[in-house]
């Protein structure tokens, strides 16, 4: 007996729209932006991307960073995320903003329910990143 979490997206059936229902029908907040992509707003905006191939889907949240921070203090942070938080991958963009990313594989499919709790996880791996800002580097 199947449930709809355990109703899989693949590569053919992803797109913005069965994955804003699918977070919706899992009680979280969705919007589109001005650029009309997914964003799940739970404590963090994480901006969800399905590939233009549809073979993964793209998890992405950025932060600011703080003016006085150096590159080095950055650069340093964003070595400690990357050693730390395995599943979060870590760094700093051209304006200086921090960018934490994650990719779910669908090749295959994968659940409904895995990628909700994948978002989850993501969400509550960003509520870490203070505790390896030893420089004040995050705004």
């Amino acid at each position: 007996m199947s449930t709809n979490g355990d109703a899989l997206v693949t590569p053919e059936t992803v797109s913005k729209e069965v994955l804003r229902a699918m977070f919706e029908a899992a009680y979280m907040e969705t919007r589109l932006d001005n650029d009309g992509d997914l964003v799940v707003s739970e404590r963090y905006n994480v901006w969800v991307l399905p590939s233009p191939g549809g073979s993964y889907i793209r998890l992405m949240a950025p932060f600011r960073s703080a003016e006085s921070a150096d590159a080095d203090a950055k650069l340093r942070f964003v070595n400690t995320v990357n050693q730390q938080l395995i599943m979060v991958c870590a760094y700093v963009g051209d304006g200086g903003a921090f960018f934490f990313e994650h990719y779910i594989t669908i090749e295959g499919g994968v659940t409904k329910k895995n990628i909700v709790l994948t978002v989850r996880k993501f969400g509550t791996l960003l509520a870490k990143l203070g505790e390896f800002d030893h420089d004040g580097v995050l705004e």
